[in-house]
């Protein structure tokens, strides 16, 4: 198997693997599978965190269906009330009457899932019976606009050309169902690695679970296709450094796993010489994008290797981001791999210049027909080439062929 197959079978194998779900103990029980038959030494590390069951959703318009998602940790709920539009005031609060009502949002009036938490929050003090968010995606919808379990009060999203029918019909009664419930439930993150202990360490990561309702292919198979077919490549190489590569699990709910792992393996992080996120990769009509944290010298080092592979972009990090979020300042270099941006428009063929993800991510449209062989290839040279450019840098000895 390369990386597009890799990615193809978890897609298809576990197309619900949300944090804490039993897709995502699946695939991570798979990943530690294919690493230890590459010969790594594997381990799994579980730790609680916030479950949820789910089962899916109905949508009513004055009594006609329209296609709708349960938002991430959304409560259960069968409830009927008239559609009212709020709008966001800019400080995680609303404008707008929403007692007793459904009400209306539009994600593209709201900065971050952090900002919708906080509305969500507000729209329940309030005395809401619900909350539906209009997505930016014009054909679908993310299912973790919103994504906190402190709310109890439902919340679905639904897609542009759904929204514009609801905001159309302010005021007229509409009835949400959703089958679910919050619970508590563990995740993991996956190791193998290989080398001596007192060797420099190299971490190579991505995350194994997805957003929920999405076969998450983009956001982030393709990533751990990446990892799986570069340690099955290292897998030949002798060398004396510590390679270890990671599935992070919990990561649609704030990094969670990484988070964990810095917290709880202080002593072990800070080893890490260098960190190599796969985050949003394989897209088959996209530019490959690196982003760097660190030292001056990475940074101008990974922008000397963009720049020398021609089509690669290259943005210098600041603060951290994704699963480097907490190496970062604990001291560990990063440097994070994803398809680049495209605006929206160009993805629709519409006028929308807005920059967005390469794919509709968090999506239930997120499958195999964003992600390209050949991308995902393209994808794997890169990761290859830049760990042996930092095993060189570190005097790593290597034998063998990758």
């Amino acid at each position: 198997m390369d990386a597009y197959d890799y990615c193809k079978y978890m897609v298809e194998t576990w197309p619900n693997r949300w944090t804490g779900s039993i897709g995502e103990k699946e695939s991570g029980d798979w990943m530690e599978e294919q690493l230890a038959g590459m010969g790594y030494e594997t381990r799994q590390t579980r730790f609680d965190c916030p479950g949820w069951e789910y089962e899916g959703e109905e949508l009513y318009l004055e009594g006609k269906p329209l296609k709708a998602g349960a938002q991430f940790y959304s409560v259960g709920c069968d409830v009927t009330g008239p559609l009212a539009a709020v709008q966001s005031d800019g400080k995680g609060g609303f404008r707008g009457e929403a007692k007793g009502k459904i009400a209306l949002v539009k994600e593209t009036e709201t900065t971050d899932v952090i900002e919708r938490n906080k509305i969500l929050l507000a729209l329940e003090s309030a005395g809401a019976v619900a909350a539906i968010m209009e997505s930016e995606y014009p054909d679908t919808y993310s299912t973790k606009m919103f994504r906190t379990p402190e709310s109890k009060l439902p919340a679905a999203g639904v897609s542009g050309e759904v929204g514009q029918k609801l905001f159309a019909a302010v005021g007229k009664e509409a009835r949400l169902v959703i089958r679910a419930r919050q619970t508590q439930s563990t995740t993991s993150n996956v190791f193998g690695e290989k080398g001596p202990a007192e060797g420099p360490v190299f971490l190579v990561c991505a995350h194994h679970e997805a957003s929920p309702g999405s076969p998450g292919a983009y956001d982030n198979a393709a990533g751990i296709g990446v990892v799986l077919e570069m340690a099955k490549r290292f897998s030949k190489v002798k060398c004396d450094a510590r390679l270890r590569f990671v599935g992070w699990g919990g990561h649609e709910f704030g990094a969670l796993g990484s988070k964990w792992y810095v917290e709880n393996c202080r002593d072990e992080a800070e080893k890490v010489k260098r960190l190599l996120v796969f985050d949003g990769v394989g897209a088959a009509e996209a530019d490959p994008q690196i982003m760097a944290w660190g030292g001056e010298q990475l940074v101008e080092k990974v922008r000397a290797y963009a720049e020398k592979r021609g089509g690669v972009k290259f943005r210098a990090g600041t603060g951290g981001g994704g699963d480097a979020t907490y190496f970062v300042p604990i001291g560990v270099e990063a440097v994070w791999v994803s398809a680049s941006r495209w605006r929206l428009g160009d993805l629709y063929g519409r006028e929308d210049h807005q920059w967005r993800a390469a794919a509709p991510f968090h999506s239930p449209i997120d499958d195999m027909r964003w992600i390209g062989r050949e991308a995902m290839a393209r994808e794997v040279e890169i990761g290859m080439g830049l760990m042996k450019e930092w095993l060189g840098e570190f005097g790593v000895r290597c034998e063998g062929e990758s």
